[in-house]
């Protein structure tokens, strides 16, 4: 079986499915393929940052989004080792974080589904289950790529001017192209779950607080999400989960453990991630497939939105010019290293800064004596 479309794009999460839409909005005949289960769970803390409001207005999905969110973000708690490292509101004087705080907090179970039915009602055709392998590239004028969808009993050849690949971390379009190898993954790994949020206190965790615990083991954020306590942990190369988990109870006492007490328990690594090559004609990566940093901030669905966004700004809109070529793709690389890029790059300073005890007592020390300091710093990470 074959087919031609104008773009296929390879994953649909928040990156993959906000991109198939604009593109079809621009006209563009877009097949969406997901593995699914749809709605399965994510390693993911939950949190859109304060620079996702704007981007969701100006497409339209604000209120739909809003109408979801089960908590929001205003506040920014960091502890080391049981002592305050900062503890600050998240910018609340931008023009981005007026409607409900800095940001907020929404379940990807909750949120995937509504950015692909967004997708689907712009025109996107989706396929899930389905899986697209061994993606071919054409020439640098954008002439096309080809690809195999494989689907519970079936293959579809599809041939398109464009291959958008929002495969995750790891990604298996970015290996398949040859544009990543064993050095673009660390050795780190994540997980998230929940618990009842009756079991922790509201003086240890106040709604619209983002609570960061910081140990040798990794570090855990936690945030109320409805009745549940959401909590995402990156814990450190050979560091195992319950170890970890003890640990950061040291301080937090209420802390449950992740295999009693708890759900919605989901793992993903290595950590952090990149690919060598992010676009060239006819294909691009966008979201964690183009590149993870240590997710410290909790900006991993603001930067995949971001990057959909990027890549579509970077195409021309007329008709005429509907393709993905070298101008385009290097477009969409600058674009991304300025913004997307720029932000990684603090947060991998931020966690190797982290790495480092005597740097993190000094911090904590100068933002206890010098409180504007702390908002500074958590402005320059998490809402530039």
């Amino acid at each position: 079986m074959a087919m031609r479309v104008e773009a296929i794009v390879a994953g649909a999460g928040p990156a993959g499915s906000l991109a198939a839409m604009l593109l079809a909005r621009r006209g563009w005949q877009v097949l969406l393929v997901d593995r699914g289960p749809a709605g399965r769970r994510k390693t993911c803390g939950h949190c859109l940052g304060p620079r996702a409001v704007p981007l969701l207005r100006r497409h339209g999905l604000l209120a739909a989004v809003q109408a979801i969110a089960e908590g929001f973000t205003r506040r920014l708690s960091v502890r080391a080792d049981g002592r305050r490292l900062i503890d600050t509101p998240i910018d609340l004087d931008s023009s981005s974080v007026k409607e409900r705080g800095g940001g907020l907090v929404v379940d990807r179970r909750r949120l995937d589904p509504l950015l692909q039915e967004a997708a689907v009602a712009a025109g996107v055709e989706y396929v899930c289950p389905g899986v697209v392998v061994e993606p071919r590239l054409g020439d640098s004028l954008g002439s096309g790529v080809r690809v195999n969808v494989r689907t519970p009993g079936r293959a579809i050849a599809v041939e398109a001017r464009l291959l958008v690949a929002a495969d995750g971390v790891g990604s298996g379009v970015a290996r398949a192209l040859g544009w990543a190898n064993a050095a673009c993954a660390g050795r780190r790994f994540g997980v998230s779950f929940q618990c009842a949020g009756e079991t922790v206190p509201t003086s240890a965790l106040p709604p619209g607080t983002v609570s960061m615990r910081l140990r040798k083991e990794g570090y855990l954020g936690l945030v109320r999400q409805n009745d549940w306590v959401h909590a995402a942990a990156l814990l450190r190369p050979g560091v195992e989960l319950e170890p970890a988990l003890r640990a950061f109870a040291s301080d937090a006492e209420w802390l449950p453990s992740p295999t009693r007490g708890c759900s919605s328990l989901a793992g993903t690594g290595p950590l952090p991630w990149h690919a060598t090559r992010m676009a060239a004609a006819g294909c691009a990566l966008v979201g964690d497939a183009a590149g993870y940093a240590e997710p410290f901030t909790g900006e991993g669905m603001t930067w995949a939105l971001e990057s959909a966004e990027l890549l579509v700004g970077a195409i021309p809109e007329r008709a005429s010019e509907r393709r993905f070529d070298t101008t385009a793709a290097a477009r969409y690389v600058e674009r991304w290293q300025a913004t997307i890029g720029a932000g990684q790059r603090r947060c991998r300073w931020l966690a190797q800064a982290l790495d480092r005890p005597w740097l993190i007592a000094g911090v904590a020390a100068a933002c206890r004596g010098f409180p504007p300091l702390a908002g500074q710093l958590v402005r320059s990470v998490v809402c530039a």
